[in-house]
């Protein structure tokens, strides 16, 4: 009894931890033979013409992977613990993607931020280590998500004046925007 319980407490605290958006795609890992070669109706399903016809299905192909899936979230995030896909074949995928709301006809996920706090909008990605550089819009990140010193950009503040730009190659450590737009540029 006490096995069944620990269950049901580690499932609710595995979706405590997910679930932080709306699912709008998935994402397929897989070696191209090896296991999938054991696996034949689900290696049709994956190398064939059926696939290709949902884009909102990412198929990657990694030397030596089983076969997983996981769900994508509206802010392009994992949202799902891996699904080994072994136990499936093409109808059974398809079967777990319309559970979750992805058909034929689900576009392409495109990434959106979450809402804006009361004091900034989103931290805006920009390339090569430049804060001024070209715009990365699929490597924005809401205001509460952390910012790495790898990552190049500017804190998109309500208030202009807050703005504040970041270069990677500054010494600093990981941030938010929430707290970076809580003070005038010359002041943090």
């Amino acid at each position: 009894m006490m096995a069944w319980l620990r269950a049901v407490l580690a499932i609710f605290a595995f979706a405590a931890g997910l679930g932080q958006g709306k699912i709008v795609g998935a994402k397929i890992e897989s070696c191209t033979g090896c296991r999938l070669n054991q696996l034949p109706q689900l290696r049709a399903f994956l190398h064939g013409p059926e696939l290709k016809k949902w884009p909102a299905v990412e198929m990657v192909w990694i030397q030596g992977a089983p076969p997983t899936m996981v769900f994508i979230n509206e802010y392009l995030e994992v949202d799902s613990q891996p699904i080994d896909l072994a136990r499936y074949d093409g109808a059974g995928v398809k079967r777990l993607l319309n559970a979750r709301g992805i058909t034929e006809k689900t576009p392409k996920p495109v990434k959106q931020l979450p809402p804006a706090t009361d004091k900034c909008v989103a931290f805006r990605a920009t390339s090569n280590c430049n804060s001024k550089g070209q715009r990365e819009p699929n490597n924005d990140v809401g205001c509460k998500k952390p910012v790495f010193a790898s990552q190049s950009g500017y804190c998109e503040c309500i208030k202009p004046d807050f703005t504040r730009y970041f270069g990677c190659l500054e010494a600093r450590g990981p941030f938010t925007c929430d707290e970076a737009c809580r003070y005038p540029y010359d002041t943090y």
